[in-house]
């Protein structure tokens, strides 16, 4: 059998940016849409646990003021490493303004009624796994957006029925590295409301001998449509006005039926 060295690939991030990096244009172009179709029509954006800053590089490169935080310094070493890759040419013409920041989901510093859209688009959040913290992060999103500003929020919905893991494979490359991916989601837990997660990673690399092998573990807060409900009703401000999926597909709705668990909500503030 082979053996699995322990990483934590949310905070050493060029794996997880080359795994993601496929679908950033999608998710971009997605993010415009809603906020032409639904929002205020203007490029103030925040994004909550940026990670390895591929959104943030993104829009900034496109013209948009962007502010990113999130809790990794490590992770936001290689986002500030990338946006300076990405938006140099823009930022020399005085067309591109990006932040980046240490910050928590439920405490961080962002300015008041300043941001046309803020997003989360996969199942980020379920990383707040204290009581109250979610909710704590609604607050302060709304806080954060204008009047008619736009959160959306991707979330991986729980069905506490199910008994055995869920399993996803992606084969990425970029360059001469080579990253199979696979995620484990275990059954979830309703007592606590956690959901263990398993990533592990076979990597091959030409700047390397041999393939590393690297697994990652942490536990998921646990949604399902009632308490989905209930966290939203936190914070009425915001209002849901559109449903999306994973696909980040514009004209695609999703009214939360069928098979599939994933939700992208957007939210509106209204008040």
């Amino acid at each position: 059998m082979p053996s699995w060295q322990p990483f934590n690939w949310y905070r050493d991030v060029l794996y997880y940016d080359i795994v993601f990096s496929q679908t950033t244009r999608q998710e971009v172009e997605f993010l415009e849409r809603m906020v032409s179709t639904h929002g205020t029509g203007g490029r103030r954006v925040l994004e909550p646990g940026c990670g390895s800053g591929r959104l943030v590089a993104a829009m900034g490169a496109r013209g948009w003021t962007v502010h990113g935080f999130d809790i990794e310094p490590r992770a936001l070493e290689f986002a500030r490493a990338r946006v300076q890759r990405l938006v140099d040419d823009r930022r020399r013409r005085g067309q591109a303004k990006v932040r980046l920041s240490l910050g928590r989901f439920d405490h961080f510093k962002a300015r008041a009624n300043s941001f046309d859209l803020a997003h989360c688009l996969y199942s980020t959040l379920l990383h707040a796994t204290r009581p109250g913290e979610a909710e704590a992060h609604m607050v302060r999103m709304a806080d954060a957006l204008r009047i008619g500003g736009l959160y959306v929020l991707g979330i991986h919905l729980t069905d506490y029925r199910r008994r055995e893991p869920i399993r996803e494979r992606a084969d990425c490359r970029r360059g001469s590295t080579r990253v199979i991916y696979t995620l484990r989601h275990d059954p979830p837990q309703r007592a606590t409301r956690l959901q263990p997660m398993r990533c592990r990673l076979t990597v091959r690399s030409a700047r390397s001998d041999g393939v590393q092998r690297l697994e990652s573990t942490w536990n998921f807060r646990t949604y399902d449509e009632r308490e989905l409900r209930a966290l939203l009703a936190c914070e009425p401000r915001l209002r849901l006005v559109a449903t999306h999926d994973f696909n980040h597909d514009p004209d695609a709705l999703n009214e939360g039926r069928g098979a599939t668990f994933d939700r992208v909500l957007v939210l509106r503030r209204e008040r």
